[in-house]
């Protein structure tokens, strides 16, 4: 075979860089919705939710994990140290559903535990390996997800996200200045949530000891509003 023929192929069967590198089982292209430093706003986590945002492959291979940032905390003033489990899991996509499609069945998950954490207004970035490797598919669309657990109810992670506005009004002297900011509505629904319940310490979304719901067929999901940052390597 010719080495065009060889090149055509492995194109057609594995992502640009795992072709260039020779490895065409683990190399895939990393996926950001866009640069951090676009962040505009935090967002306080509910233990147990879980947090959607739909996202289209952009390799086809083995993808291993996520990195996600929290920005800060959100509770008492004891509240400067977290300890809990974070979790993020990919999805495939359900087409068949209103508007933007919905998550559908589980693909893959991963958790990190967080031991006395120094979180507060604190700008950290945690990656979390999947405990079995995501197998995606290059232009097919998937949902990625995040939780969070903690024992301390009261202490909670807060997330930067994108979008939104501020609302800006002028004093009579002239000066101006930001005083609400509007989060993003993404009527689009592209960005949803899932908001766990809890029957005799059963948690129908996330929990540490569970990990995230295998199928999402039975639960419905609400249209979400922050857009958070993540990064699936």
């Amino acid at each position: 075979m010719s080495k065009t023929y060889l090149v055509i192929f492995c194109l057609l069967a594995t992502s640009l860089a795992g072709c260039l590198s020779g490895d065409t089982g683990t190399d895939v292209i990393p996926y950001e919705p866009g640069s951090a430093t676009l962040i505009q706003s935090e967002w306080t986590m509910t233990e147990h939710n879980v947090y959607f945002q739909q996202f289209t492959a952009p390799s086809t291979g083995e993808y291993t994990g996520m990195t996600i940032i929290t920005v800060s905390t959100y509770g008492y003033s004891s509240c400067s140290e977290y300890s809990g489990v974070l979790g993020v899991a990919v999805y495939s996509h359900n087409a068949t559903d209103s508007r933007a499609g919905a998550p559908s069945e589980l693909i893959a998950q991963g958790t990190l535990s967080l031991d006395n954490v120094s979180a507060k207004n604190g700008y950290l970035s945690h990656a979390i390996q999947f405990d079995d490797s995501a197998d995606l598919k290059s232009n097919t669309i998937y949902w990625v997800a995040i939780a969070s657990e903690s024992p301390i109810d009261s202490c909670r992670l807060e997330l930067g996200y994108y979008g939104g506005y501020y609302i800006v009004e002028t004093d009579r002297y002239g000066s101006t200045s930001k005083v609400d900011f509007i989060p993003p509505s993404n009527d689009y629904g592209l960005v949803k949530y899932m908001n766990s319940n809890s029957y005799d310490g059963n948690v129908t979304g996330f929990s540490a000891s569970g990990g995230f719901p295998t199928s999402l067929g039975e639960y419905s999901l609400s249209s979400g509003e922050y857009a958070y940052w993540y990064r699936i390597f």
